[in-house]
C-alpha cells in the first residue's frame, strides 16, 4: 500500500479530532502521525508518534523566530530525518508551522514526496496575535512564497480559503473540504426534553474562544433568568484566569468548570441549548458536535468558519464578537422561549446532516489517490 505521513504540530484541539478522522483511511494506505507537541488534554485514541524532545514549545509563540530559531532548526532536522527514514509517498501538513517546516524540506532538498498542506485557522488574526510588525509582514511574506511549493492546498472553509488568497496572494488553487463528523442521529428529541436550565459552551481556554464574553453576558442573563446555569468544558492557559472571573462577578454558584473531558456527549445532552463565544475560527468542530446533540446554537459572527456553518444565521442565532449584552439576549431568549429552542433544535440536526464524515474521508480520499494517477 502507498504510504502516508501526516505531520501536526498538536492534537489536544479539533485537530486532533480532524487527525483521527483521517487515520481512518488506513485500510487503503500505510498511515503514520508525527505529532511535534505532547498533548496535554487529548489521550490518543489511535496510534501516534511524538517528536522528542519537544513536548511543549517556548511560551512566546510559535510564529516568535527569534526566540524560537534554535527550536525550529532542531525541529527541522528531526522532522527530516523521521521523513528520510519514513520514505512516505505523501505528506500532509497542518497548519501553518508544519506546512513551513515540510515546504522547506521540499526546497533544500528536493524531495519527490507529495505535499499536501491544510490550514484550519484564520491564519492572518493568527499571525498578527503571535507576533509584532514587522515579524508578522516576513511571516507573510514566507507563506507567500512557501505555499504555492505543495501539490495540493486545502482550507476547511471558503473564508480560510479567501484569507490565504487575498491577505497571502495565494494564486495556486486552493481546495475546501468541510471537517466532517459521524452521522447518529442521538440527539433527534432532545429540544423536547425536561427544562434543566443547563447551557453549555466548550474550548480551550485561550484568547482566541473569549470565555470573558460569555461569562460577563451569563452574568447578565442570570439576574433576568436565575435558574440557568452555565457549563464549561475545557482547559488551558487562562484556566486561573476564568475561575477568578467568576468569582468576581459573583457567579460561582452558578458555573461548573467540567475540566477537559474526551467525549463531551453525556454534557452536551443535558444542556438546552450551546453556546460558543469566539474571536475567529476555521470550521469548529464543537458546534458540529453540538448539533449532533440536537441542541440550538448561540455563537458569535466571527470569521470565518462559523458563519458558513450556521448558514449566516440560518441554522443558529449569531451575535457580535465580544458583545455581552447581545449576547445574554440571546441567552434569555433561548431559555424562555420553547419554540425557538425547538426551531433552532431542528436546524440543528438538519445542519448536522450536511457534514458526514464519509464525505470528508471520500474527498481525501480522491485527492491521494489523483496522485498515483499521475
Amino acid at each position: 500500500m502507498k504510504k502516508i505521513l501526516y505531520i501536526v504540530k498538536n492534537i489536544d484541539g479539533g485537530t486532533g479530532y480532524y487527525v483521527e478522522s483521517l487515520q481512518s483511511l488506513s485500510s487503503k494506505y500505510t498511515i503514520k502521525t508525527l505529532v511535534l507537541e505532547k498533548p496535554l488534554f487529548r489521550k490518543p485514541l489511535k496510534s501516534y508518534e511524538f517528536l522528542p524532545p519537544f513536548s511543549q514549545f517556548p511560551a512566546s509563540g510559535y510564529f516568535d523566530f527569534f526566540s524560537q530559531l534554535i527550536c525550529f532548526i532542531k525541529i527541522f532536522q528531526k522532522v527530516s530525518t523521521h521523513i528520510k527514514s519514513t520514505q512516505p509517498d505523501i505528506i500532509l501538513g497542518v497548519d501553518a508551522y508544519v506546512n513551513i517546516l515540510i515546504l522547506l524540506q521540499k526546497i533544500l532538498f528536493r524531495s519527490k514526496h507529495w505535499i499536501v498542506i491544510t490550514t484550519h485557522n484564520y491564519l492572518d488574526v493568527v499571525i498578527s496575535k503571535k507576533s509584532r510588525w514587522p515579524l508578522s509582514r516576513l511571516i507573510k511574506i514566507t507563506i507567500h512564497f512557501f505555499y504555492p511549493h505543495a501539490d495540493r492546498i486545502i482550507a476547511v472553509s471558503d473564508g480560510v480559503k479567501n484569507d490565504l488568497k487575498n491577505t497571502f496572494g495565494i494564486k495556486k488553487e486552493i481546495l475546501t473540504i468541510y471537517n466532517g463528523i459521524k452521522q447518529e442521529r442521538e440527539g433527534k428529541t432532545l429540544w423536547a426534553k425536561p427544562q434543566k436550565g443547563m447551557i453549555v459552551s466548550v474550548g480551550r481556554f485561550v484568547e482566541q474562544k473569549d470565555f470573558d464574553t460569555l461569562i460577563r453576558a451569563f452574568q447578565i442573563a442570570q439576574k433576568t433568568v436565575p435558574e440557568i446555569r452555565l457549563g464549561i468544558i475545557g482547559d488551558g492557559p487562562l484556566n486561573k484566569h476564568l475561575h477568578e472571573l467568576v468569582h468576581e462577578l459573583k457567579v460561582d454558584k452558578k458555573i461548573t468548570f467540567f475540566g477537559w473531558i474526551q467525549q463531551t456527549e453525556e454534557v452536551l445532552r443535558q444542556a438546552d441549548f450551546f453556546i460558543h463565544s469566539t474571536k475567529w475560527e476555521g470550521f469548529p468542530y464543537v458546534i458540529l458536535e453540538a448539533m449532533k446533540c440536537g441542541l440550538p446554537i448561540i455563537a458569535t459572527k466571527s470569521p470565518h468558519g462559523i458563519v458558513e456553518l450556521l448558514g449566516n444565521g440560518r441554522y443558529g442565532r449569531l451575535v457580535p464578537m465580544e458583545d455581552t449584552q447581545k449576547m445574554a439576549e440571546q441567552m434569555i431568549l433561548f431559555s424562555r422561549n420553547k419554540a425557538v429552542r425547538k426551531q433552532y433544535a431542528e436546524k440543528s440536526l438538519e445542519r448536522y446532516a450536511s457534514f458526514p464524515i464519509q464525505t470528508m474521508l471520500k474527498k481525501y480520499d480522491s485527492l491521494f489517490s489523483s496522485f498515483y494517477l499521475r
